[in-house]
């Protein structure tokens, strides 16, 4: 399964198909790994509720136009929030959504103006946020939007605050800024003046894996995990101890499909420290490109009871796509509160 969902609760009538079609489609374009659907997208067959039921239960989040009057939609509503989904709600006031549901962020439009880009702007910030969950570390949302966006994510504008900077500063200010390309070519620079300190290593290797994870397969893909991989070793030659650095080189082999050396670095992380969860997480990978899926779901079992909030990022990691089918590993993704 090549992408994950947004579904899309809306009405039938023209409003809410032109807030879907002209706001709603634009959060999501379909370059992208992560799309946006609604039944709009689909021919109605005969077994159109399982198909809605269906569609909200793998679905990442669940997008709701909520009219009071059009029952299948509080319907639909209810689903989505039976299975524990995120669940935004669009609604022309705050007093439209059922009682019940008005704890939540309710984000209005006017029905004059529907396609006013102070209604994209508030939806693409509660979207973002909604995805990416109550992940901390940053590195773990830049992973996320890589992923979403198939490309490199930057700022409005990356460049240096201060024409003075020196190539620490300048890699260190892209690596921020998320354009890892420029980072790593600063970086590196740096690192040959004479930094080689670990988090120089680290944001220099982390900076060629974020890069690789935005390109398309092939050579310059490959160039970029090579490079990973190259500085995550140096950087373990003089910083053996840095979990971090270890982690990255692992991460490394397994991009580029040397398994076994990968296995060997993420099981020796975990003997030394069986609360790092990192470490947990890529081997759960690691097993799914193999096809291991038993591994992979105890692994991925272990890692959920400790810290739910990692299904946000393995919904969207492209690791899992060939288990992605997989019953035991979507009721893992996907977890119905009702039957637990």
């Amino acid at each position: 399964m090549d992408n994950r969902i947004i579904f899309t609760c809306l009405p039938s009538h023209e409003l809410a198909q032109k807030l879907y079609t002209n706001v709603l489609k634009s959060l999501l374009p379909d370059c992208g790994r992560l799309r946006l659907v609604s039944y709009l997208d689909f021919p109605i067959r005969d077994e159109f509720n399982h198909e809605i039921r269906t569609l909200i239960h793998l679905s990442n989040a669940v997008i709701v136009v909520v009219d009071r009057a059009v029952l299948n939609v509080i319907y639909e509503m209810g689903v989505a929030d039976g299975h524990g989904k995120p669940v935004i709600l669009v609604a022309p006031n705050v007093d439209e959504p059922p009682t019940m549901l008005r704890a939540r962020n309710v984000i209005t439009f006017n029905p004059e103006e529907p396609t006013s880009d102070n209604l994209r702007d508030r939806l693409e910030k509660v979207l973002k946020a909604t995805l990416q969950g109550t992940f901390i570390d940053q590195r773990f949302q830049d992973h996320i939007s890589v992923l979403i966006n198939k490309a490199v994510c930057r700022a409005p504008s990356d460049e240096l605050p201060a024409s003075g900077a020196d190539d620490l500063d300048a890699g260190m200010h892209y690596y921020r800024v998320k354009n890892y390309e420029k980072a790593g070519y600063s970086l590196e620079r740096a690192m040959k003046a004479g930094s080689r300190d670990e988090e120089t290593y680290f944001m220099l290797a982390d900076a060629f894996f974020l890069l690789g994870e935005s390109l398309s397969p092939g050579e310059r893909q490959r160039n970029a995990y090579q490079k990973m991989q190259h500085f995550s070793r140096e950087g373990t030659k003089l910083h053996p101890k840095d979990k971090r650095l270890r982690k990255t080189l692992g991460l490394s082999c397994m991009k580029l499909g040397d398994f076994d050396r990968a296995e060997n670095f993420f099981n020796a992380l975990l003997a030394e420290d069986p609360e790092y969860t990192v470490a947990t997480y890529n081997l759960a990978c690691l097993n799914a490109l193999q096809q291991k899926k038993s591994h992979c779901v105890r692994f991925l079992s272990d890692l959920f009871s400790r810290n739910p909030e990692w299904r946000y990022l393995a919904r969207l990691d492209s690791d899992f796509d060939g288990v992605w089918a997989d019953e035991l590993i979507q009721r893992l993704m996907f977890p119905c509160p009702i039957n637990q």
